[in-house]
């Protein structure tokens, strides 16, 4: 026991009185002074320094413990203030276009990095537009949901959101990202926001106008749409205007389902298919101005096309309709420079040529060139192909010539040129054929065009029109009959007749009535001396017969005769009694029978006569 006592206190002495191998001078009293302070213990244990003075000892050791517990106060405040003063870190940076055009694609990348500590649990919510459709690989809806999980200190990557963008022209959309993120058992959020604005639509609209047209004038154009995208619209509505009066008339919807409100100027479609385009034939006129504050005359203006349409898609809301821009076209409206008048008569019997006359004026302040006329013609009873025109101009009648029928228009022949003040004439014959039908009408529609060399344009010559109705057939008959040909004897007496004997005949009226109503039918006849009414008659049902004494007139009245296959029909008995001087010859029964009538569809008078009638035979002693 002595022994190991003696070898700790000949150590303490080495260690108190000797150098460490290799440490200087300085480096020993540095590491003296530490270890006294904080490690009193140790420096007792290994050296002899607290020999006798124990109380030092216990001092040191009160000084180290709190030394002790103030660095690791320090310390834990330091880890402290690190994991809750010092917040974790997520960078988010949103890289996309800031212009779009409206239905086409748009890529919206998030790139996200960690420039601190680890992070745990990272997701992301990325806040579409309303009009934003993701593509199929996302879900679909305006709010794409992103796990990140667990990001350590300086990781990155990027978030890519594809899809089709539509918006209203004009207008800011945002694209918002919020990130939430936990670390040192707390949550963190971040957020980014991204302005774009819609520049164009790819719903391209479109009105092809003529460059002139002329106030009054029917104007034809072509609705043009194309949807360039790649998603179908629907409900789509388009507006048209224009500061000069033109009116929308009517549209040529084929296959479109296309539909004009001509009160509100709205054409509503449907639906367009994706890459589709659309051709919708247009008819308007331009009514010119008659307010004292207008000036009138020769001016431009622009007719406007603009139109919203809806989306085919599950996240956009059905009644949506996104404003697709507009189209302006610039017309010339021209006052007219050429005026045509159109003659035509107003019934016509059938069989007939239908003859008109075409008078073109030079109304303008110019010489017009290349007036070209062409008419349009309808009506059962004609026969265009067979129409004929001759052009007087200046007091000069070219010879007629045949008229050349192109896509159902008689092209007329053209006239080269009009001085101011000028007018010409064309006449133009279209022979007709014989119907049964009923109250058939013709119609006729001049239209053309002129080359006005003052403002280097061909425009429109104002159209003029004209109706003709065509007058009902009908055909008058009168027999004496005193044996039918069946055979059936009518009369009596002597046949043929004998001088001074009395033979009796029956005198038979026919009326058939062919195409149209015909109203307060008058037939009339009369009788010579040497025959007697012997008042036996019968007439159709609706039908009178009466007789004048006074002026021997047989008169037979038909209020109202519709057309029909079966005629009406009246007979008389009338007593022959001839003379000696008669025989020989055929004596007459009765003299020219006439017969007026009005038609009612036509309002026309038509006249008719039958002739006279005679006895079967010549007279006999």
């Amino acid at each position: 026991m002595k022994s190991d006592i003696a070898k700790t206190e000949q150590t303490k002495q080495r260690f108190h009185h000797r150098h460490l191998p290799n440490f200087t001078r300085l480096t020993k009293f540095i590491w003296w002074k530490f270890s006294h302070l904080y490690f009193p213990i140790w420096i007792h244990f290994m050296t002899d320094k607290y020999e006798g003075r124990r109380h030092h000892l216990v001092v040191d050791i009160i000084y180290s413990v709190v030394t002790f517990i103030l660095i690791a106060v320090n310390l834990a405040m330091g880890i402290w203030y690190y994991l809750y003063f010092v917040p974790a870190d997520l960078e988010l940076q949103i890289v996309t276009t800031s212009e779009v055009v409206s239905g086409e694609p748009m890529h919206v990348n998030v790139i996200y990095s960690n420039p601190g500590r680890d992070l745990k649990q990272a997701t992301m919510d990325i806040y579409l537009p309303e009009g934003y459709i993701p593509g199929e690989q996302h879900n679909a809806h305006s709010l794409q949901h992103v796990e990140l999980g667990s990001l350590p200190s300086g990781s990155s990557g990027v978030v890519t959101i594809s899809g089709v963008v539509f918006g209203d022209i004009g207008e800011t959309y945002d694209v918002r990202i919020i990130a939430d993120y936990q670390s040192a058992g707390r949550t963190f959020y971040e957020a980014a926001t991204h302005h774009f604005s819609v520049l164009k639509s790819s719903f391209e609209l479109g009105l092809e106008l003529p460059k002139a047209v002329v106030y009054g004038e029917p104007v034809e154009g072509t609705l043009v749409l194309i949807n360039h995208s790649i998603v179908p619209r629907k409900n789509i509505l388009l507006t048209l205007s224009a500061p000069a009066g033109f009116r929308a008339a009517g549209i040529d919807a084929g296959d479109s389902e296309a539909a004009l409100n001509v009160f509100t100027q709205q054409i509503t479609i449907p639906s367009i298919a994706a890459g589709q385009e659309l051709r919708i034939p247009l008819t308007g006129i331009f009514i010119q101005p008659t307010s004292d504050e207008v000036v009138l005359g020769d001016l431009e203006t622009e007719v406007r096309i603009s139109g919203t349409s809806g989306v085919e898609s599950e996240i956009i809301d059905s009644a949506r309709l996104f404003d697709d821009g507009g189209k302006s076209n610039v017309v010339s409206l021209i006052l007219p420079r050429v005026v045509a008048t159109l003659k035509s008569p107003v019934a016509l019997n059938f069989g007939f040529p239908l003859s008109s006359t075409i008078t073109v004026r030079n109304a303008g302040n110019s010489v017009m060139q290349q007036v070209a006329l062409k008419v349009f013609a309808t009506g059962s009873a004609l026969v265009p192909s067979r129409a004929t025109a001759a052009v007087v101009k200046s007091g000069e009648r070219e010879v007629s010539q045949s008229v050349t029928l192109n896509d159902g228009f008689l092209v007329l022949p053209v006239i080269e040129e009009l001085a101011v003040g000028e007018s010409a004439t064309i006449t133009l014959s279209i022979p007709t054929t014989i119907l049964t039908t009923q109250n058939v009408s013709a119609s006729l529609r001049v239209t053309g065009s002129v080359f006005a060399p003052l403002v280097d344009e061909t425009i429109a010559i104002p159209a003029a029109s004209s109706v003709t109705k065509f007058n009902s057939r009908v055909e008058l008959g009168v027999d004496t009959v005193y044996t039918t040909p069946g055979g059936e004897q009518l009369g009596y007496g002597p046949n043929p007749p004998r001088a001074w004997e009395v033979t009796a005949y029956r005198v038979v009226m026919t009326l058939r009535n062919v195409n149209n109503v015909i109203a307060g039918t008058r037939v009339t006849t009369q009788l010579p001396t040497q025959v007697e009414w012997t008042g036996e008659n019968s007439v159709s049902a609706g039908t009178e017969l009466t007789y004048d004494e006074s002026t021997r007139t047989v008169t037979w009245k038909i209020p109202a005769l519709p057309p029909q296959s079966d005629a009406y029909g009246a007979q008389f008995e009338v007593w022959l009694t001839p003379n000696h001087l008669q025989i020989g010859q055929i004596p007459a029964i009765t003299l020219d029978t006439k017969a007026v009538t009005t038609d009612a569809f036509t309002g026309s008078a038509i006249l008719m006569s039958a002739g006279a009638t005679s006895a079967s035979g010549a007279v006999v002693e």
